[in-house]
């Protein structure tokens, strides 16, 4: 069985036209194959802005480039076997989503292009990704001082806003100075609140007296923050803005942080340039700086709050 008809069988195939221009030794033998990996269950909103991304650089649906989705279920553990598979059936290059499944890339392989996209910037540790890496990261991964204005025009009696965040995320130090000079500006008296384990961010936000606060703000890193941020919302009625637009999906009154289908989409000129040749060593990491803002109408209808027309038609999206 020919390599293709393997890729076919495996993969799920997203087929995308080169044209004849950008010839290049990728192509010399058939299809240039993407292997794709989420650790998530479904598609993920870069995996589609790399493929809108792709099409909106002249590349149109066709067999001359396959790109194999594969999703890791939530397993870790399952990673690196699955990124094994995509190359042994012909990936020329891979396409990861987020920093967990780039260090198993890393690990598997250090001459496939790795091209990546990620919610924050690497660490010092994080630096040295390879000459076979490169991606996109995001200006503001989990909090964007302009948030506390969107939350201003959402609830405008905002006074207090208990904002938890992960003591351990070293990289949010300077974003949570900004945050709170804009909270300042604002004229709002913001409990930046350091938590360091889960127990710790579930009591932060689920016993503060209601009384206490106008809104939650939760900052991610790696503990738990925004799901126990669902639940107050969900069960105390607290008025709550995220950073991720499934948090409003789940039943959060809105969200405004980094547009995953933008980092795709901004990776996808990485990977054609990859695919005309160039060396992924040669392609300094780019920052994406677009934001998405989704409202929950039920949820506000839920909560009491009329949201004004005006900051309606700046959504980029709308859950009625």
């Amino acid at each position: 069985m020919t390599t293709l008809l393997q890729w076919l069988m495996v993969l799920l195939i997203l087929a995308v036209h080169v044209p004849a221009s950008h010839a290049n030794p990728m192509q010399r033998h058939g299809p240039v194959a993407i292997g794709m990996l989420a650790l998530l269950w479904a598609p993920t909103g870069d995996m589609l802005g790399l493929r809108d991304g792709l099409v909106a650089l002249g590349y149109q649906p066709d067999v001359d480039m396959a790109l194999g989705v594969r999703f890791a279920a939530g397993r870790t553990d399952q990673l690196e076997p699955i990124l094994r598979q995509l190359l042994s059936h012909g990936a020329h290059i891979l396409y990861v989503s987020d920093w967990n499944v780039l260090q198993a890339a890393r690990r598997v392989t250090i001459q496939t292009p790795i091209v990546f996209s990620a919610w924050y910037p690497p660490t010092p540790d994080e630096m040295a990704l390879g000459d076979n890496v490169t991606g996109v990261t995001h200006a503001f991964p989990d909090v964007n001082p302009q948030a506390l204005e969107r939350f201003r025009a959402l609830i405008p009696t905002l006074q207090r806003v208990l904002a938890p965040y992960d003591a351990n995320a070293s990289y949010l130090a300077e974003p949570l100075q900004a945050l709170q000079r804009e909270a300042a500006r604002l004229g709002i008296r913001l409990d930046a609140r350091a938590v360091h384990t889960q127990a710790e961010a579930k009591q932060a936000i689920m016993l503060t007296p209601k009384a206490e606060i106008d809104g939650i703000l939760p900052i991610g890193g790696s503990l738990n923050i925004a799901g126990y941020a669902l639940q107050a919302s969900l069960q105390r009625h607290i008025p709550t803005l995220f950073a991720w637009s499934w948090m409003a999906e789940y039943g959060g009154l809105a969200s405004y942080g980094p547009s995953w289908y933008d980092l795709g989409s901004q990776a996808a000129r990485l990977v054609d340039q990859i695919i005309k040749g160039s060396e992924p060593k040669t392609l300094p990491l780019e920052t994406s700086r677009k934001m998405h803002f989704v409202i929950n109408l039920r949820t506000a209808q839920k909560l009491g709050v009329t949201i004004p027309p005006a900051l309606l038609s700046q959504a980029d999206e709308i859950i009625r």
